[in-house]
């Protein structure tokens, strides 16, 4: 399993906390199959990527995505698709990018992923 870690800072930018977690992994099928492993291996989080199919934010369920987190004490962030480019000179593609990246945020937020990352 690669790992990812997860820093916390205070106002001061000082590191207060750091959680360990892992990559979605394609060979797991599902969210709850993910949260049970990530569990079992003693991290903390999972950090889905919107690269893979099954993860893609409107593939997911906020109200799952808590159930689960709650039923397995993990939490979620979301890696957002690394092929984004909301600055493409086509604007309907820009456009579905920017799209993608609201309503990627619309569900972290639903969701209560404390992290976003963005390629």
């Amino acid at each position: 399993i690669a790992f990812a870690v997860g820093l916390c800072y205070n106002a001061s930018q000082e590191v207060i906390d750091m959680k360990l977690g892992m990559p979605s992994l394609f060979e797991v099928d599902s969210v709850e199959a993910s949260a049970a492993l990530c569990r079992d291996v003693g991290l903390s989080f999972i950090e889905l990527n919107a690269n893979f199919p099954p993860f893609q934010p409107d593939r997911l369920n906020a109200e799952e995505l808590k159930k689960v987190s709650r039923e397995y004490g993990v939490f979620f962030t979301m890696h957002l698709d690394d092929g984004l480019n909301i600055g493409d000179f086509n604007p309907l593609v820009a456009e579905a990018y920017c799209q993608t990246v609201k309503r990627t945020v619309e569900l972290a937020k639903a969701a209560e992923m404390p992290v976003l990352n963005m390629p």
